[in-house]
């Protein structure tokens, strides 16, 4: 990816010109047009181009030569999340970087990436954005959408390129390319909101490219934590933010929504505001919780930073012996779930391979207190040492923690880069662990979903989602602010559903596959999970699902998002601040199933049934 001169934009808008995906951003310009912005950027426009195009000798069925020295750097970091959100061209989960309604990709294999591509494969443009606007201040975001909007472009919004939806990647758009935003990250004690009197806590202030690796050291440097996500490479300020953001401490301290103090943005008119609880307000609702920037670029975050605090830990693996023990343990799990959660334990859960359950919680509500945490955790230790589990290779412990740093997982996180990904969530309210025989089928759910599609055996229980693919993974995940009180102040709520205040799990199906995976594999992906979560949706009636991580044919988008109220007042905001639509995505408020820029999503039957959930009033 090179920044455009001016010699070569009539080369550029020669390939653009082939029929991948049309119609086209630089089909619908001229030459001149495309100079002119290059010109406002001063030069930095970049051309769009799949991540893995230098190790193809046929780029959108013309051949050419294969680009030797930048191939071997595409292979040797192909399965980094680094590498890969360095790139414009890179996603993390592949298959939205391609173009799956067509079967048209540009990927490697994901399990071995030095392996040199075929040499008649074609790479083909997929949804990956014609030009990318590499964002290095607002007024280049500000360029970007008054461009696209005087000459009705498609665009969209791109961080690292984590999003689970595919909602950073369209065909034929101009992309504004947060990552390069990162000015110093700067910490403000007592806090005060612009146009507020009255401070609000001490923040760390962003840009919205900031990813959370080194926000965390930021933090820990200064005797600070603050409430993030599991990856290192995803954006504090970004998508994770924009859709509401769990963690590890959300139970005890909130989603990163309820911990964002001050937003600045730009609109879909162009103009850079403001919004906390003091001004915009009503703006600062939709930027905390509408999701896939639907409202308007995030430019800059000012999020809550919180006092070291000591916090206790808990782990468990456990193995089950054979289907019944598997069966026993998956209720013993159920059971206790929403007191651990009450108690506030908060982390990660999951039944990643055959016949394992681990899980990985932190509570700060607790202190220091080993003994109560031992007592609120007998369950998981009884189940360790019972009868149950194998042995070697099961094991449960406590121990003493702190805030201080990351809530991250080890090394670069984020693991199933190169992968495709099919994905289903649910938010799983208290109603259903208060009544026992909904525990009963919630188990029994667990059981029939791990025995049918789980069947590898464990090796890497916390980190095998690579090794797993091409089955149903399951996660469990504690990191819901159940426990946690939100604002009341009506110009400081949020517009995530309530079902995130109400839920003690947030349950995630993940299917993956390769990217060059034929089209009846990747249907049946996403076909497994929605229909395997349909079993929950039936007994979770007034359950969510976190538009973050949802399930791309959610069939009650509008409720289950954001829930009524919420979505009725998001619905009439986007009207007021972007009737003409221009900032759109898959699922987002106010989006049109039918629309040319969602064609790279297949239909297998759903899309008319995910129209119907969102409708102009709920």
């Amino acid at each position: 990816m090179s920044s455009l001169r001016l010699s070569l934009i009539s080369s550029v808008l020669f390939f653009l010109s082939l029929t991948d995906c049309s119609p086209l951003a630089g089909d619908r310009l001229a030459e001149a047009d495309w100079n002119a912005l290059n010109s406002t950027l001063g030069g930095k426009l970049l051309t769009g181009t799949p991540i893995a195009k230098p190790c193809f000798s046929n780029y959108k069925g013309v051949p050419g030569a294969k680009d030797a020295t930048s191939c071997t750097a595409v292979q040797a970091g192909y399965n980094s999340p680094f590498y890969e959100k360095k790139n414009p061209g890179g996603y993390m989960w592949v298959n939205y970087g391609g173009c799956m309604a067509k079967a048209q990709h540009c990927n490697l294999d994901f399990a071995s990436p030095r392996t040199a591509v075929a040499p008649d494969a074609i790479c083909h443009q997929g949804s990956v954005p014609d030009f990318f606007v590499p964002v290095t201040g607002p007024k280049d975001v500000q360029d970007a959408v008054k461009f696209a909007s005087a000459n009705k472009l498609r665009v969209v919004v791109k961080n690292s390129g984590h999003d689970h939806k595919g909602r950073s990647a369209q065909p034929g758009a101009l992309a504004i390319w947060m990552d390069p935003y990162q000015p110093p990250l700067k910490l403000e004690k007592a806090f005060v909101p612009e146009g507020c009197k009255t401070p609000v806590g001490d923040g760390i202030t962003m840009g919205s490219g900031q990813q959370f690796n080194t926000l965390y050291q930021f933090a820990a440097i200064n005797k600070y934590s603050v409430v993030g996500g599991s990856s290192n490479t995803v954006k504090a300020g970004g998508g994770w933010l924009n859709g509401g953001g769990h963690s590890t401490y959300s139970n005890n301290l909130g989603l990163g929504v309820d911990n964002a103090l001050q937003i600045k943005a730009v609109m879909p008119n162009g103009t850079y505001v403001t919004a906390n609880r003091c001004q915009n307000s009503e703006i600062f609702f939709g930027l905390r919780g509408g999701g896939g920037g639907a409202f308007g670029v995030i430019v800059e975050v000012t999020q809550l930073a919180h006092p070291v605090r000591a916090s206790l830990s808990a782990s468990l693996t456990a193995v089950g012996k054979d289907a019944e023990s598997w069966r026993k343990i998956l209720q013993i799990i159920t059971d206790n779930s929403e007191q651990w959660a009450a108690d506030g334990w908060g982390g990660v859960m999951a039944a990643p391979a055959m016949r394992t359950i681990v899980f990985g919680f932190a509570n700060v509500k607790m202190g220091t207190n080993l003994t109560q945490a031992r007592a609120s955790m007998k369950a998981a230790q009884d189940l360790a040492n019972s009868d149950l589990v194998m042995r070697p290779g099961s094991f449960f412990s406590v121990g003493l923690g702190s805030t201080q740093g990351s809530t991250a997982t080890p090394g670069e996180g984020g693991g199933g880069q190169g992968l495709g990904v099919a994905m289903s969530t649910r938010l799983i309210p208290n109603t259903l662990f208060f009544d026992a025989d909904k525990r009963q089928k919630m188990g029994d759910i667990l059981f029939n979903i791990t025995e049918n599609f789980n069947s590898k055996p464990v090796t890497d229980p916390m980190h095998n989602f690579i090794a797993n693919s091409g089955q149903l993974t399951v996660e469990m995940l504690m990191t819901t602010p159940y426990t946690y009180k939100p604002s009341k102040d009506p110009n400081d709520q949020t517009s995530v559903s309530p079902a995130w205040r109400i839920s003690p799990w947030h349950v995630v199906l993940k299917w993956g596959f390769k990217g060059d995976a034929p089209p009846n594999v990747v249907e049946n992906a996403y076909r497994q999970v929605h229909e395997s979560m349909d079993m929950m949706r039936a007994i979770t009636p007034d359950g969510g699902s976190y538009n973050n991580e949802a399930d791309v044919y959610e069939v009650e988008g509008g409720k289950t998002f954001w829930g009524k109220d919420n979505y009725n007042r998001l619905m009439k905001l986007k009207k007021e601040i972007d009737p003409d639509n221009l900032f759109t995505c898959w699922g987002c408020i106010g989006w049109n199933p039918d629309d040319e820029r969602f064609g790279c999503y297949p239909d297998y039957g759903y899309k008319e049934k995910v129209a119907a959930g969102y409708p102009a009033v709920l």
